[in-house]
């Protein structure tokens, strides 16, 4: 006579006194959160881009200034002032 034995674990698990049942084990798990916590240097990063995407690329104050100057003939620019600026960029 052969005996067959199929999904024994399967049958355990199903019997088991101890185990809640699926359903008390799914309302288990869906109490369960996730928590993030961010460091303080996070959180300085989050607020300097937030501080550079508010700011504009363009400073259209300093345009219509430079462009009022080229329009009257009052823009001079000397290539003195050119290298000066290139090497403060420069460091």
């Amino acid at each position: 006579m052969d005996m067959k034995i199929s999904n024994l674990m399967r049958t355990y698990e199903v019997q088991r006194p101890d185990r809640p049942a699926a359903s008390e084990r799914m309302s288990r798990a869906e109490e369960r959160t996730d928590i993030v916590t961010l460091s303080s240097k996070a959180k300085d990063f989050s607020v300097i881009n937030k501080a550079l995407a508010d700011t504009p690329d363009i400073r259209a104050d300093r345009v219509q200034s430079l462009k009022a100057q080229i329009d009257a003939g009052t823009y001079n620019v000397t290539g003195m002032d050119v290298a000066n600026k290139l090497f403060a960029q420069l460091g």
